[in-house]
């Protein structure tokens, strides 16, 4: 069964028209609902008002306007994406109420690069480097750290859970010339995600181990 998706015109602070709307996707509290929008008003304000005109003139070219969706389904690849073709931007619910807010506007800055790239007048660029170039030298904010929540790890969290552990399992993607690898990290439930979230956490297993090692890895932080 699908998660339930709701909609809203008015969270975000544009004016009744703006033609920004959000997508609540599944389990999504009221309390973690109203962080996300006020991080991403934050994330807004600092961005030029230049840049703010051409995402709204492009957004404005979709019949249901920009849908930023704050989502508990999972990616299996990414905490956030970006589609020029269905005005949408995809953010994990799961990163979001993990990460410090630092982390999380980082995440909000690198898609709404996106959006600045596909809405460029001359020259519409839907690459890496153009939402860096917006994010991180433009407009300030901090590199956006690929963490994110897969279906592997909602298994690995029912074991945690069995266990009685206070913590959550999420994956941590690095991108090399020609390969990737994963990283499976356990975050104790008082911390929060931040830069470079590997180097912080508990590692307890990467793209050669299986569900069984990992599952008896947290099992050992119990004996």
């Amino acid at each position: 069964m699908k998660n339930a998706v709701t909609e809203s015109r008015h969270l975000f602070p544009l004016g009744d028209n703006t033609p920004i709307v959000l997508r609540l996707e599944g389990d999504v509290s009221a309390r973690l609902q109203a962080r996300f929008v006020s991080l991403f008003r934050s994330v807004w304000d600092r961005i030029p008002v230049n840049d703010q005109y051409w995402m709204l003139v492009k957004a404005k070219k979709h019949k249901e306007g920009l849908r930023v969706s704050l989502s508990r389904e999972t990616c299996e690849r990414t905490n956030g994406w970006a589609n020029d073709l269905q005005g949408q931007v995809w953010f994990d619910a799961w990163f979001v109420e993990a990460a410090t807010d630092r982390h999380a506007k980082s995440l909000i800055a690198h898609e709404l690069g996106h959006v600045r790239g596909f809405a460029d007048p001359k020259r519409p660029d839907r690459s890496e480097a153009v939402a860096c170039l917006y994010a991180e030298r433009l407009w300030g904010f901090g590199q956006a750290d690929p963490v994110f929540k897969s279906q592997l790890c909602l298994r690995l969290d029912d074991v945690v859970r069995e266990n009685g552990l206070k913590a959550q399992v999420f994956q941590h993607r690095s991108y090399g010339d020609f390969e990737t690898e994963d990283t499976y990290l356990l975050l104790p439930k008082r911390k929060r995600l931040d830069f470079y979230s590997d180097v912080m956490l508990d590692r307890i297993g990467g793209s050669e181990d299986d569900f069984e090692t990992m599952a008896a890895e947290i099992r050992s932080y119990i004996q």
